[in-house]
């Protein structure tokens, strides 16, 4: 029995109430002019609705869901009927439309498909798969204020180098910037071989705070053999760059949090 579940998000404004009742928002940061100097994701114009393919992921004509899957780029799910088809709408960027986020599952295999319609057009920003035969965790995408209120950034949990007896799952934000996807962070979140493995958890800016910058931390533990070893490794973000980077380790910044 197929079973389409669908999920519709609407992120507004996010405002934080200080136990004053004033309200306390992160202070937006500058875009830059300039485009950042990273490569943005592939982007190709998409010549339906988003909305109105989510329909036809979720039909039970197999024949509408082949072409929807089809025209979304995703041919190696064209064979299957999705039991798992979610719509998320949301704000990612500066303008006041929403943006579109399609996520599609089958079995163990999953992708992400994010959306943006400019001058009257949908747009495919970037695209993301997943969990193809490693039964990777779920979600394999997540949406998370990273650097301000009032806008959500992408964050993407996808395998990397695998083989027998090693694999490795990389960690990526995504931010957007005037209608292009860009990767902002790259880490390794988990690595292992035959004799050694290593952990990382992030901890995310705290946008409850008006201070800046946002720094964003990754604490990583290293193990070899009965060998434990612990690392920070703090990043802020670079509004000039539209990028998190790396900075000196501070003990401040490097307290773990509960």
């Amino acid at each position: 029995m197929r079973i389409a579940l669908s999920l519709l998000l609407l992120f507004g404004v996010v405002m934080n109430l200080a136990p004053g009742g004033e309200v306390n928002t992160a202070a937006r940061e500058p875009l830059p002019e300039l485009p950042p100097k990273a490569a943005p994701e592939p982007r190709r114009r998409l010549g339906q609705d988003p909305d109105a393919l989510f329909t036809s992921l979720t039909s039970n004509d197999a024949l509408r869901t082949r072409d929807a899957l089809n025209a979304l780029g995703l041919p190696w799910l064209a064979g299957r009927m999705p039991p798992d088809v979610r719509l998320l709408a949301v704000n990612l960027d500066s303008d006041a439309d929403l943006e579109r986020i399609l996520i599609v599952k089958a079995g163990l295999d999953a992708a992400a498909i994010v959306l943006k319609k400019e001058t009257g057009a949908w747009w495919q920003l970037g695209s993301f798969t997943c969990c193809i035969g490693t039964g990777q965790v779920d979600p394999f995408v997540e949406l998370k204020a990273t650097v301000w209120y009032g806008t959500m950034d992408l964050i993407v949990h996808r395998t990397a180098a695998h083989g027998t007896g090693v694999g490795e799952f990389r960690l990526s934000v995504y931010r957007v910037w005037r209608s292009h996807l860009y990767r902002v962070l790259d880490v390794v979140e988990s690595a292992y071989n035959l004799t050694s493995s290593e952990e990382s958890r992030v901890i995310y800016p705290n946008i409850d705070s008006t201070e800046a910058p946002r720094v964003l931390t990754i604490h990583r533990v290293t193990r070899m053999g009965d060998r434990l070893t612990t690392a920070c490794f703090p990043y802020r973000w670079d509004p000039a760059q539209f990028v998190f980077l790396r900075i000196a380790a501070a003990r401040v910044l490097c307290t773990l949090a509960n």
